[in-house]
Order: structure tokens, then sequence, then C-alpha cells
């Protein structure tokens, strides 16, 4: 993992589609993992829950597997009430990179611990790694 490159986008302030939560995720994987994962079109929408929803019903959903242990660089997928709500990646230690707000409320990408963010914000979570057509990771 390039942490250098992580740390780079802590501060980050949110801008839908730009540096929303997906896009953070997207950055990470790239410049920190070297993982490349395709653009999610998004419509134009108005809610930051929509974009994580994406994430589960998209069409290249089966590049991403489940997985109960995670490794830093798996994405994080974060749901209220049984529906994906916010997506982050694991960074290790129990922390989450991710980019909260929405566009009434813009916020910042920031560092946190997983526990606490289920406590305070998302009371479920699940991680999933992005793997080629072969079943191995990019």
């Amino acid at each position: 993992m390039n942490y250098k490159y992580i740390n780079t986008l802590i501060g980050s302030p949110w801008v839908y589609i730009d540096n929303d939560c997906f896009s953070v995720v997207r950055k990470a994987l790239k410049g920190g993992f070297g993982i490349d994962v395709p653009y999610v079109p998004l419509p134009d929408i108005s809610s930051a829950n929509d974009n994580a929803r994406l994430f589960d019903e998209h069409s290249r959903r089966d590049d991403w597997r489940e997985v109960l242990e995670p490794l830093p660089g798996d994405v994080v997928l974060f749901y209220k009430k049984g529906i994906p709500n916010h997506i982050g990646l694991y960074i290790g230690n129990s922390d989450c990179l991710h980019c909260f707000g929405c566009p009434k409320k813009p916020g910042v990408t920031v560092v946190e611990n997983l526990r606490k963010m289920n406590k305070i914000l998302y009371p479920a979570h699940k991680f999933y790694r992005y793997e080629n057509n072969a079943g191995s990771r990019h």
C-alpha cells in the first residue's frame, strides 16, 4: 500500500462525482494499491446514499467478492436499515478511508475507525474485494 498517496487524499473536500465516496475509493485503489476499478456512471441524483446503492446494483457487481476478513485495499460498504448507504476503503488496523457529504452538506475525506463509524453513523458493514474474471486480485 502506498501510504503517501493515501495521505494526499485526506482532507480533500467532498465534490459530487469528482470526489464523493465512490470516487475517493477509486482514487485510493488506483494510487494506493494499483487497482483500476471501472467507473460507475452516476445518474443525476441529489443523495450520496444513491451512490452506494449503485455499487450493490451495478452490472459489474460480479467483479466484487464479499470477504469476511478484510485486507488493506478492500472496499467497505456501509448499510443503514439493510440498504447500502456509504462506501469507503479499508486501510488496515480497523481503519477506513472515506469521503462523507452530500450536495446540501459537503464534507471531507477522512480516516476513521470502523467501530466508531458503526456506532455513530452506520450500524452495519460488509467488505468486498475487487477481482478479475479469473478470480485473482488485481
